[in-house]
């Protein structure tokens, strides 16, 4: 399934397990659209230099807690998507 993923959210995670990484390097393919969430963005950055081998990820300004209940978890998950016509 791992070719098939198009968002790659990671939270709360240092990005340092090399089994998960090399799934996605086998796989060829690279999710889209990253995003890594974690206690501050200065912890953020520090994952998404862990896992710069599957590209550029975007890092979020807030804690887990926060993201949840804001449009910023919405927007990600609806990156990609088509709009219906209207």
């Amino acid at each position: 399934m791992v070719p098939k993923v198009t968002h790659l959210l990671i939270i709360g995670w240092r990005g340092t397990e090399p089994t998960f990484i090399e799934m996605f390097k086998k796989a060829r393919k690279k999710p889209r659209y990253k995003l890594v969430v974690s206690g501050s963005r200065e912890s953020a950055e520090e994952v998404s230099g862990n896992l710069a081998a599957l590209g550029r990820f975007d890092v979020s300004e807030q804690t887990f807690s926060d993201f949840t209940q804001t449009d910023e978890l919405r927007d990600f998950l609806n990156r990609g998507a088509i709009e219906p016509a209207g």
